[in-house]
């Protein structure tokens, strides 16, 4: 039978030893930090006491010096993000795009805004700002059928 996971686990990636997990938890300090404020707002804390304790729990599992200063800034930066889902307001549309790309498993890169008139999927940033078909072959393939739709309408 599983249980709910204990409110504090160790930061970073660690071998479960208090029974209740079945797998290897790897935690990122996001996850880290998301764990650390909904066990204090779960025990009455306010925001701006959960907050400094949380994050330096959450930087105490980067791996290295580099890493923790990167994931400070990320997470600093964020701080508004943060203190909206604690008081559980509704993510704004830019931040709910940005969830729904990133769960989408066929994106694998950003979009480049420009699509093959031929296919439809996107044109590869290094075809160039003029392009018009994502590949060589895809142009060909549209050469192709505008030749065969010409000579049809000739022969109607």
């Amino acid at each position: 039978m599983l249980v709910s996971r204990p409110a504090i686990h160790p930061p970073g990636g660690h071998e479960c030893v208090c029974g209740h997990c079945r797998i290897r938890a790897v935690n990122s300090p996001a996850t880290v930090l998301v764990s650390q404020l909904a066990d204090a707002r779960r025990q009455g804390e306010s925001f701006e006491t959960a907050w400094p304790p949380a994050l330096a729990r959450a930087l105490a599992g980067a791996p290295n010096g580099q890493q923790r200063r990167e994931w400070r800034e990320v997470l600093s930066d964020m701080v508004l993000t943060w203190r909206s889902a604690w008081e559980r307001r509704p993510a704004p549309a830019r931040e709910l795009a940005l969830v729904a790309l990133a769960a989408d498993p066929e994106r694998t890169e950003p979009a480049t805004g420009r699509e093959c008139e031929h296919c439809g999927l996107d044109i590869p940033p290094d075809r160039g700002a003029r392009a018009l078909y994502c590949s060589n072959a895809c142009g060909y393939e549209a050469k192709k059928e505008r030749v065969r739709q010409a000579r049809q309408a000739v022969a109607a």
